[in-house]
């Protein structure tokens, strides 16, 4: 529904009312497609997160169940998978560490910058490649963690590189972390899962 004034005027972006014999039909019609579509969305994504609640609450419950049975307790951070007997159903919990950086994150990069400068003459192509895309910023302002958390996997015995990446991980801080539900169907054995999409981009 529209925003309303106590005489029934229709308020636009700018605060200002607009009674609503001067509003166009087809501005009203397109008023009630997107509030109707708005609020069906909503009243999904409420059961959809309730759905998912529920869901993890079953596979936690499992799990106390088999700690009880098995008399060992299963690590907090580990995912969880758990599929059906015949073997076409499968559903995943999976964990995933929230990450953000602290102020020791801009002198890594000052010392990864060093590194790169210092074998400017004889620099591997493909590293320098993938330096500036780990700290490539985005349209959001967020540089691609994934990527520069993949820099410590990379074997250099340079002492400069070496320091870089401790500064690197002395900057890491978890900050929560996030539980992802990924359920999955085949129609027999022999097929690969399908991921039940629960998205609407996706379908």
């Amino acid at each position: 529904m529209p925003i309303k004034n106590e005489s029934g005027d229709w308020i636009d972006p700018r605060g200002k009312a607009v009674p609503p014999e001067h509003i166009p039909a087809m501005t009203k019609k397109r008023e009630y497609v997107v509030e109707r579509i708005v609020k069906d969305a909503l009243s999904l994504e409420k059961k959809m997160v309730a759905n998912k609640k529920k869901a993890i609450a079953k596979m936690l419950d499992y799990m106390a169940k088999l700690q009880d049975v098995k008399g060992v307790k299963p690590n907090a951070k580990g995912n969880i998978t758990l599929t059906n007997f015949v073997g076409d159903k499968q559903v995943e919990l999976a964990m995933d560490d929230i990450i953000s950086f602290n102020e020791e994150f801009a002198l890594a990069k000052a010392q990864i910058d060093l590194c790169l400068k210092k074998w400017s003459n004889n620099a591997n192509k493909e590293l320098i490649t993938v330096v500036e895309q780990a700290f490539n910023v985005d349209k959001k302002g967020q540089v691609n963690k994934q990527a520069i958390l993949k820099l410590r996997q990379i074997k250099i015995k340079d002492a400069d590189w070496r320091k870089a990446m401790q500064l690197l991980v002395d900057s890491i801080e978890i900050k929560g972390s996030r539980q992802y539900l990924n359920i999955r169907v085949r129609e027999n054995a022999t097929d690969k899962f399908r991921t039940v999409k629960l998205n609407f981009s996706s379908m």
